[in-house]
């Protein structure tokens, strides 16, 4: 049984939980940029910048 796209599904899944956990705590834009940055670079990337 093939499960690479069960699995590709529970990756997105546990990105987008790790967003809305962290992400949107204020209604500073720049605080709301560097949150989904530093949430989003550990899963696709070694370095952001806001």
């Amino acid at each position: 049984m093939d499960v690479t796209e069960v699995e590709e599904a529970r990756a997105r899944l546990r990105v987008l939980d790790a967003v809305r956990e962290h992400v949107g705590q204020t209604l500073d834009v720049i605080a709301t940029c560097e949150e989904l940055a530093g949430v989003l670079v550990t899963a696709f990337a070694d370095v952001a910048v806001v």
